[in-house]
């Protein structure tokens, strides 16, 4: 999950062995079950090079780890978690192009593993239930050109840990307990 997280954090060899155990994996994997769907992730806001004033990243934008996967062919699908109140402050903002850079690496399946918007703002990070609800139809436009195999969102529940981590709080589709379902 979020690969290119490895890929930022470990030398230049690291990352070549990294692709090396994936394609063996792929390939023992393809022979145990060829239908089965192989593949990885990466964090799109850190791989654009985004999220400096909310989350403190200091990253260029770098694509490399998803044409490094593309090249060799042993991957069935490229996934991607997606947060982008990590740079924007309402779903509105996010530009009509946000999703289209991944075309110019990859052009099979895509798949977002984790997507969400919180329903209530925390920190430096903002949210409105309204806001939540508007990012399922802002997506949606935002990938129409991609070949979409799954879209996920983060949780169904908020996250009762959210005190801890609030770059995730109130991102569920409900409450703690479950009760408010929100306009999604």
């Amino acid at each position: 999950n979020e690969t290119n997280s490895y890929s930022l954090t470990h030398a230049t060899q690291e990352w070549a062995d990294w692709i090396s155990e994936f394609e063996a994996c792929y390939d023992a994997v393809k022979a145990a079950s060829p239908a089965t769907l192989v593949y990885t992730t990466f964090q799109i806001e850190k791989m654009k090079g985004l999220g400096r004033a909310r989350n403190g990243w200091n990253f260029p934008p770098d694509w490399s780890p998803v044409a490094d996967h593309a090249r060799s062919g042993r991957i069935d699908a490229i996934g991607f978690t997606s947060y982008p109140y990590f740079e924007y402050d309402r779903p509105a903002d996010i530009p009509v192009d946000y999703y289209d850079e991944i075309a110019r690496y990859w052009t099979g399946p895509v798949i977002f593993s984790e997507i969400g918007w919180p329903a209530r703002a925390n920190g430096p990070y903002p949210g409105s239930e309204a806001d939540q609800a508007d990012l399922v139809p802002r997506l949606f436009e935002r990938t129409d050109d991609l070949p979409l195999k799954a879209v996920v969102w983060l949780f169904l529940h908020d996250w009762d840990r959210q005190a801890t981590t609030p770059a995730f709080s109130h991102v569920g589709f409900r409450d703690n307990a479950g009760s408010v379902v929100r306009g999604v």
